[in-house]
């Protein structure tokens, strides 16, 4: 008797076979700041995002660098997460087994004032005092310093800057007589601060008075805060870094604010004890001082390293992670017509190799955000469904369920097929000549290799 096996059985039988080989589980050290907003989301959504794979969440201990460095030194856990100058200094200093996966929170550190101080008078600071949430030296207070002194004031003569734990912090806030004139923080403490302070009617009430990511560039989204950092360079990462860039892709769809919310105030109190209402959460995402947004390590070399040589840290290439580049096999059959190239991730992936213009990598990146904001969504309803049809086929009388599901998954591949030609259209369209035509040579150059592994056998 000869069994025929269709795609959806050589599927399934590889994706179980992959699973009982391959499947990881990382530890991820995180503080309870924006590092942390996109791990709780891929660990609530780890089974869309990671497939097989787990991951489990640390504690970072909060202003202390000697633990901090000992976690790193002794490589108690895979991956951290945290500011990308600590990172550099720590590589510099002899802890160089760290790799820079990419730079992920662009923005999440502002100030806030007393409520009769005007937003962004920085005239108004001078001769007050303020507090620095949670401690001195870290991206709040030295962000903020560097935006004083962007705007004339002297950090070391014109103010007075004391490091303060949260709960502390707040007490003293919220009196009128003991209450300080600005405050250094990063979110969602930001947004904890003005939640509790309605709450609990506080005498001293306080507004933003500046984005310091954005008073420091003038431009929202462009100062590297929070960064991926791999500690384990035993375990392959790509998966667990794709993972974390779909978690980022879902925070930033405003469709999801309220699910983003309830996951992150769970998670917040699970791994951190401390319990913030959904709602301050949604009121992070809605303000604007955060910014999310994974940008790969080889993107980002330029101005972390600019950034790293203003404070005297020095580091090499090696601190650069780079992922794994070439034409890649879609860990999920989303697409009807499997051979239409992906012409976006194709650019991305081989950047140093094809030696693409500026011009064409700015272009990729704008239409893979279009293209991604359209096609995930869809892509984690295709996955739902698969298992979905899995657990159905496997039992009695349910054909008629199978064959609806069928439908439904085929008319989901059918649109994301039609997204994806789209995309490459927009690629032929936009793309500079010369990158054009080296793209298409890539892909013709790489076309048996892609059909080896997408055509079906039986």
């Amino acid at each position: 008797m000869n069994i025929i096996l269709t795609p959806l059985k050589l599927a399934i039988g590889a994706s179980l076979l992959a699973s009982s080989l391959l499947a990881q589980n990382f530890k991820v050290l995180t503080p309870p700041d924006p590092n942390s907003i996109p791990l709780m989301v891929l660990e609530a959504k780890q089974k869309e995002f990671l497939g097989t794979d787990t991951l489990q969440i640390a504690k970072a201990p909060s202003g202390d660098i000697s633990a901090m460095k000992a976690i790193m030194n002794d490589k108690k856990v895979d991956v951290a997460l945290f500011n990308f100058i600590a990172g550099g200094k720590f590589y510099s200093q002899g802890i160089d087994h760290l790799r820079l996966a990419g730079v992920h929170v662009w923005g999440g550190v502002g100030i806030l004032s007393k409520k009769d101080i005007v937003a962004n008078d920085w005239a108004a600071l001078k001769g007050t005092r303020g507090l620095s949430l949670p401690a001195i030296k870290t991206p709040p207070h030295m962000f903020g310093m560097a935006a004083m002194k962007k705007y004339g004031l002297n950090p070391k003569k014109d103010i007075k800057v004391a490091g303060m734990g949260p709960a502390v912090a707040f007490n003293t806030m919220s009196r009128k007589n003991r209450a300080p004139s600005f405050v250094l923080a990063p979110e969602p403490l930001l947004s904890i601060v003005l939640f509790k302070q309605q709450k609990e009617n506080w005498e001293q009430k306080y507004h933003l008075f500046a984005d310091s990511a954005k008073a420091i560039t003038g431009n929202s989204g462009t100062t590297p805060l929070g960064a991926f950092w791999i500690v384990n360079d035993k375990k392959n990462m790509d998966n667990l870094i794709y993972g974390f860039e779909k978690a980022i892709t879902f925070i930033n769809n405003p469709k999801n604010k309220k699910e983003v919310a309830k996951i992150v105030a769970k998670g917040f109190k699970k791994h951190f004890g401390q319990k913030v209402p959904p709602k301050v959460f949604e009121n992070v995402l809605d303000r604007g001082v955060l910014k999310l947004n994974f940008k790969d390590a080889k993107f980002v070399k330029g101005i972390v390293t600019k950034f790293w040589k203003s404070k005297g840290i020095k580091v090499d290439d090696k601190i650069f992670y780079n992922r794994q580049t070439g034409y890649k096999i879609p860990t999920l059959a989303i697409f009807t017509a499997q051979m239409m190239p992906k012409l976006v991730g194709g650019t991305l992936s081989n950047i140093d190799s094809l030696k693409f213009s500026k011009e064409t990598i700015s272009i990729a990146w704008k239409i893979k955000k279009i293209n991604q904001d359209l096609i995930i969504p869809k892509a984690i309803e295709v996955g739902k469904l698969e298992r979905e049809l899995f657990d159905l086929s496997i039992q009695k009388g349910t054909k008629s369920k199978v064959g609806k599901l069928i439908k439904e998954i085929s008319k989901l591949k059918e649109e994301i097929s039609f997204i994806q030609l789209d995309c490459i259209e927009m690629v032929k369209e936009q793309y500079p000549k010369n990158d054009l035509k080296k793209l298409i040579n890539f892909f013709k150059h790489n076309k048996d290799f892609m059909y080896q592994h997408h055509k079906v056998s039986f």
